[in-house]
This record gives structure tokens, sequence and C-alpha cells, in this order.
């Protein structure tokens, strides 16, 4: 796992401003630091960074920016391919000889220059790639089917600037190009979504998507989604032996490392799961690492230990409390080069923060309930209420915006859609703010007249996976240097599963088929328990700092701070969460300005 930035440009480019950029790339790999400068075809300048966080072939022979003599092409890669293996194999029968023992990337290096772009849809991983082809003068970038890895760019007449991160692209152009409506919609969905981001000249590939581009002129030539989730919506029969053949597979790819791997384990359904599996593939102890709190409410140790214990895993664990949770808010949303403004940063770099004291990569649980349908707002969903969605609309506006999402009167909508969005997105914050909504969710929702629960599973991987919590995993993971890969998020498992009746899905049984693959090693009281989470005291952060805050957000002019004020009128969970939106955007666009100062 790493992180790069690249420049191609009919103009001499510029050392300073490019070492400048480069520098928001430093947390996602400190192993080893590479340039590569070149002129292509005698008439374009070429350079490219690389930060390696070194993981696979740890020598300096697999180190990136990577080059063919033969094939005249250049890469940089940040993530992981499981089955490169399997990969080289092939390239090898074809008489292709590999310089390196076992890099992914020469493996990525040989097969686009073999095989060209089509090449992206063999692989199996986690990715954003860019490759360079001097004889067809081509770039093209690549971004892995769900998301998981950023790539930004920005492109003109005189050239391209591409990157793993957004501020990088911004530091190098030393301009910014506000982008008004996506603020307004970073306030109602929580995040600027792809392709979009707050600079109008920035724009990052959509989750599968790839662009190539001349090196001629600049111009795009050819700009597709290579995957998308809705190609795979069928309805065969669920085979529960095909789907835990289909995730065996994919947690024991996860494995592949030249490093020590942990599992992160918090004793809940999902990361049980795959402790379960990763026992019967391995004949050695598995590594499992887990946060512990001093504070009852939250604290999971009990359901943790017990399940390391019974799959005899090598424990180890991290104790936290009031006096050494140590989260500087600021810092934590600064290491997000885009806003998001889930509570779940707080505690999620943390964990990453501890874990990178003993590994360099771990295995989580993410994208569990998103495939097998386990979020409360899903159960919620589909157990339609008896009132018409428009007396709910009528209702809900005799309720002050400021008050909350009056979601807990959409539950009592016979509109499955209606509750959904209450539960996921906030467009009653824009009424607050006087604002007007730009409609973008309605893009996540498909159109085709399928089952209402595989049409909100496929919203949530749309969504909720791939532009929220795929962000969120990467940018927190990442500011810490630790690479993070979730067997949950295997695309041949998801696709098994959108393609199937969904006939594992209970409605009063929530991750029914996990728990019963659990059942044999543990009680009801185990299965059953409500999931605890690891909360952030926001609301006490928050309002403790009325003041900074509001100072902070007063010095974004779209944003008028009489009509912030009263959200801190009326003291609640989802009014901190909003405010936390809120001072998130006035930190980064304050943070942008002093870069292109």
């Amino acid at each position: 796992m790493c992180g790069f930035i690249g420049a191609i440009s009919n103009s001499i480019i510029d050392d300073s401003k490019f070492q400048e950029a480069d520098k928001f790339l430093e947390c996602r790999g400190p192993d080893d630091h590479k340039w590569m400068e070149k002129k292509l075809n005698k008439k374009k300048n070429l350079l490219f960074s690389f930060h390696r966080l070194s993981i696979i072939d740890l020598s300096e022979n697999a180190s990136q920016p990577m080059s063919s003599n033969k094939y005249e092409s250049e890469i940089m890669f940040n993530g992981e391919i499981y089955n490169y293996p399997s990969l080289r194999k092939e390239i090898e029968k074809s008489g292709e000889q590999f310089t390196t023992s076992h890099s992914d990337t020469e493996t990525l290096l040989l097969g686009f220059s073999l095989k060209g772009k089509s090449f992206v849809n063999e692989l199996e991983g986690q990715f954003s790639i860019a490759f360079v082809n001097s004889k067809n003068n081509t770039l093209t970038l690549f971004r892995d089917r769900l998301g998981q890895k950023p790539m930004y760019y920005s492109i003109n007449k005189d050239g391209i600037v591409f990157s793993s991160n957004f501020k990088s692209i911004l530091s190098y152009k030393k301009n910014l190009n506000l982008d008004i409506e996506q603020m307004t919609n970073f306030i109602e969905l929580g995040i600027v979504p792809s392709p979009n981001t707050l600079d109008k000249d920035i724009f990052k590939l959509c989750p599968g998507e790839l662009i190539e581009i001349s090196l001629d002129d600049f111009t795009i030539l050819e700009q597709y989604r290579y995957w998308q989730i809705e190609d795979f919506i069928d309805n065969k029969n669920f085979d529960e032996k095909e789907f835990f053949k289909l995730f065996h597979s994919a947690v024991k790819k996860r494995l592949i490392s030249d490093v020590p791997v942990a599992s992160l384990l918090s004793g809940g359904i999902d990361s049980t799961s795959i402790l379960k599996s990763l026992t019967e593939i391995n004949d050695e102890p598995v590594n499992t690492y887990s946060i512990n709190n001093t504070d009852q409410k939250y604290d999971e140790s009990y359901w943790s230990f017990l399940a390391s214990k019974t799959f005899n895993s090598n424990h180890m664990f991290e104790i936290i409390d009031g006096n050494n949770l140590q989260i500087n808010p600021v810092e934590v949303i600064k290491s997000f080069d885009e806003p998001y403004a889930d509570p779940s940063i707080f505690p999620s770099n943390l964990v990453y923060r501890t874990i990178s004291n003993n590994y360099k990569v771990a295995i989580s649980g993410d994208g569990g309930d998103e495939l097998i349908g386990g979020y409360e707002k899903i159960h919620q969903s589909i157990n339609k209420g008896f009132i018409s969605s428009k007396l709910i609309f009528i209702l809900k506006k005799l309720i002050p915006s400021f008050f909350g999402t009056a979601n807990n009167l959409e539950k009592f909508s016979n509109s499955p859609i209606g509750q959904y969005k209450s539960l996921t997105i906030d467009n009653r914050l824009l009424n607050v703010l006087s604002l007007n909504s730009q409609n973008t969710f309605e893009n996540f929702l498909i159109k085709e007249d399928i089952p209402i629960l595989k049409k909100l599973l496929i919203a949530d991987y749309k969504f909720y996976l791939s532009e929220l919590m795929m962000h969120k995993v990467d940018r927190t993971s990442m500011a810490n240097s630790v690479e993070i890969r979730s067997p949950f998020l295997d695309h041949k498992l998801v696709e098994y599963v959108i393609s199937s009746n969904l006939s594992f899905f209970e409605k009063s049984n929530p991750k029914k088929i996990l728990k019963n693959y659990l059942k044999e090693d543990f009680d009801d009281e185990f299965l059953e328990r409500k999931k605890m989470g690891f909360v952030f005291d926001l609301e006490s952060w928050i309002f403790g700092n009325k003041d900074m805050i509001l100072s902070e957000i007063d010095t974004i002019n779209y944003l008028q701070i009489q009509k912030v004020k009263k959200l801190f009128k009326y003291k609640s969970r989802i009014n901190s969460i909003r405010i936390l939106k809120l001072f998130t955007l006035s930190v980064l666009i304050n943070e942008y300005k002093s870069i292109t100062d």
C-alpha cells in the first residue's frame, strides 16, 4: 500500500512545486521513496514520485516507479493484487522473463504492456494504477471495482497531474477553484461524490473506472466503467456452500504478504467469522488485535477475548480510557484530504494508530454489513409503515429542521426508499442553512424493477460503502501507514450475492448466515447480543468547544453563521454530527487556501 504523484507536461515541470505537493503522500509509504524523471518520445516531460509501504517483495528491485525498456512502459500502483502469483505464471508461460522474484508491481507492468487496458478485468484486489505506454503515447488510470483506493487527476491542454491524494494536486496547481455545488452536496450527503471534488479542476475516478489519455494533446480517448455492481443483478438460487467457498477463498487471498498480518477482532459477528475462517485455513495460530475500552458502555473485550480463546489466536490488545485517548479532532480531520464527517473517524484513527506499532497489514470485517444486509437501516426500511409518504412529508414540515432528521417519524412511512434516505442522508440540514439540494443521491438508486431489498443493498454499495466507508478506511489507515484488507469486499463474493435471490436474508434475524457458521462455537448470548460499537463522545467535544467551532465556520462566507447557531440550541447527537460536518468543511477549505497561497 503506497501513495504516488505524477505529472506529464509540455512544459518543464517545476521541481520545487512538485516536491511541495509530494509531501502530502509521505504517510502513505514511509519505507521507501523514489523519483523518476524523463522525456517521453523526446517531447513530453515526465516526473513521478512514489512512497512505498513495503509488503510484497521487499527488495529494492520491486520499488516504484517501475519501467520496462522492452515495452517502453512505466507504472505506479497503490494497493494489493491478491491473484498476482497466478497472473505471473500465465505471463511466464508466454515466454516473458521477470527481473524481480515475486513483485506484484512487475506483474502489472508486464500484464498491461502485453494485454493492454483489458488486463484490469483479470485483477483481484484493491488498487489505483497509473500506466504509461510510450509506444502509443497514452496514460491510463485505473481504480478498483469498489473504490477502496483513491485516484485523483487534473488535466488541461498543457498536461496532466494525477495522485493518490487530492491535496497533492491542489498544491501542485496552486489555485483553489472552489465548487459551491459540491459544498452543498457534502452538507447533504456527507461526502463529495465521484467524480467531483471541492475543486472544479480536480476529479477522482469513480469506483471501477478507467480513463485513457492521449499524451499527444492531453485529450481523453476513453473513459468508462469496466465494472458496475448492477451488471450482476440476477435471481439465481443462493447456495450457502458456494457462498462460503468464495468467502474462504477471499480470506485466504488476503494473507499473501512478506510481513506479518493481523486480524482486527472486535468479537462481533463479522470479525469473528473471519477469524474462524483464518483458523481453518492456517496451520499456525492467527494474530489478532483489539482495542479494549475502560468505559463499560463501549468495551467489548470480553467478547474479543472469548473469540480469541475459542480459536486459540495470538491476541494483542490496547487499553484505552479517557486519559490516553488523546484524539485531536482537528488533526484527524486534516488527515482527510477530502471532507468526511462521520464521528467514527476518530476511533478508527486511534485503532490504526495503535496497530501500526506492531503491524503493517490488518484484515478487517469492512463490507460485511453491506454484503448480507446487516445494517439496521436496511431492516428498518423494508419494514413498511402504515402512513403514506405524502402525509409524512407534511408532518415533517411541522417539525423544525434544527431538531433533527425526523427519521423517527419516517420509520412509519410506507415508502422504503423514503425511510432509507432519511437514515442515510440529511437534506433537512439544507433547510436549516437555506440551501437547495442538488438531488445527487438519486444517482445511487438504480431504476431497475427489482426487489426492494436488493435495491437498497446496491444503494449501500454504490453510495455508503464506495463513497463513504472506503474513503474513511483508506484515509484513517494510511494516515498511520497501515494496509487494511477486507475479505467481504472481494468482488467475486459481491457478484455472487447480487446475482442471487438473497434467500439467506431474514428480517427478524440479521446476519443469520454468519451466525449459523459460528453457532457450533458460541452460544446465543454471543451471537444475538447488540453491537456496541466504538464511540467518540462527540457531543461533549462539539458543545464544549462552541466558540472555537463557530469562529472556524464563520470564516466560510458560504455558510450563514446565524443559521448555524440554531444547531447549538438543541444539543442532540444528530446536531453534533451536523456541526461536525460544517466544521470539517470549514477546516479543510481553510487548509486548501493555505496550500494554494
